[in-house]
Formats: C-alpha cells, structure tokens, sequence
C-alpha cells in the first residue's frame, strides 16, 4: 500500500489489547483448514501468527514485510508478498482465498477500489471479506491516544477516509462486493463488516 505500516516497533499494552478485540470480533469466520490472505498484514504478520493453527495456508500482503525464513511457520505455510496495496496485484491465482482479512487498513487508502478488486479477484465464489475500519467519531480519540504515547502504532495519524456504514457498503458494492453483515464495537468507535461476492462490477 502507498502508506509505510512496518510496524517494526514492539506493541505496548493498548496496542495489544486493541489486537485482540479485531480477533475476537472475526474468529468465528476464520474457519479450520481455510486458506486466508490478509491485506496490510505489518511487518510482523500478527495475524497470520495468531490463526496459523487453523489455516491450511496462509498470505500476506503489506508494503514491507520480512523475508520469511521461520521454520516454525511453515506448517501450515506462510508466504508474505511485498506489495504496494494500492498499484500491485495479488500474485495468486482467481478464486484461490477462502478468507480475506482487511483489519484497519481501508481508512489509510486514497482510493480502495483497486486492492478491493483484487480481493474480490482472489476470493472464492463462496468467500469471505472481513474488515474493521474506525467510525469518524473514533479519529479525535485514537489521534490524541497516538500524540500522548499511549498508542504506539501511530497509524491513526495516517487515516485517509473515515467510513460511515452507507459509505462502507457503497465503496464495497463499487467493487462487486456485498456488505452482508455489520456491527459496531469498542463503544461505537470501530466496525466491523463481513462481504461477499456479487455479480461481476
């Protein structure tokens, strides 16, 4: 993607706490033995790391990530991708992703329509988008929770468009996916959607 999400420092306590909430909020559609790409995975493909018991393959995208040579993450196996989300294409084959993963990252996209494409591209016929993006009443909090220190993970200061409900579904639907379910959480300051696919865009 065009912003630098390496995310090389170490997570404090809130970062960690806010971590699990986007897990908890998605694991029931994470199912075993699926394969599961996630976009804007971070340097050190989180994620990936914490479903990898329940994948039979995993990938990542992100504009820096490592080169993966961990031997303990290769059953099942990862494979992250150096990609620019917002130019470069998925180097996987049409219809391969059981489940795409797009936690917080949307909002830091001039314009999605491109990686939502390539996910749709990727996706199964009967696959699954689950996405998280802050509501626009959140940006104050988390840009004052970056400035104090208490967020390590400053990408808050990065967000380019902040997501209503109707503007999420549009965006989506302009992509040839469908908002199937939605929900708010953490107080209404963050949300949660699941799409699938629809008709050619």
């Amino acid at each position: 993607m065009s912003t630098d999400r390496t995310e090389r420092e170490p997570w404090n306590g809130l970062d960690r706490f806010l971590f699990r909430r986007r897990m908890g909020r998605i694991r029931e559609f994470v199912p075993r033995d699926c394969v599961l790409l996630d976009v804007g995975c971070g340097y050190h493909f989180e994620l990936l790391k914490h479903f990898r018991n329940r994948l039979r393959a995993g990938y990542g995208a992100d504009l820096q990530v490592p080169d993966l040579q961990v031997p303990d993450l290769q059953v099942p196996p990862i494979e992250l991708f150096r990609l620019d989300l917002g130019h470069d294409d998925f180097p996987l084959p049409e219809g391969s992703v059981d489940v795409v993963t797009f936690l917080a990252v949307i909002e830091h996209l001039d314009d999605p329509g491109p990686v939502l494409g390539e996910i749709r591209r990727v996706l199964m016929p009967r696959g699954t988008l689950l996405l998280t993006t802050p509501t626009p009443p959140a940006q104050p909090i988390l840009a004052s929770l970056c400035h104090t220190g208490l967020l390590r993970n400053r990408d808050a200061l990065d967000h380019k468009i902040l997501y209503t409900r109707a503007r999420l579904a549009a965006v989506l639907e302009n992509s040839g996916l469908r908002l199937v379910e939605h929900r708010y959480f953490q107080f209404g300051l963050n949300q949660f959607g699941r799409a699938e696919k629809i008709g050619k865009p």
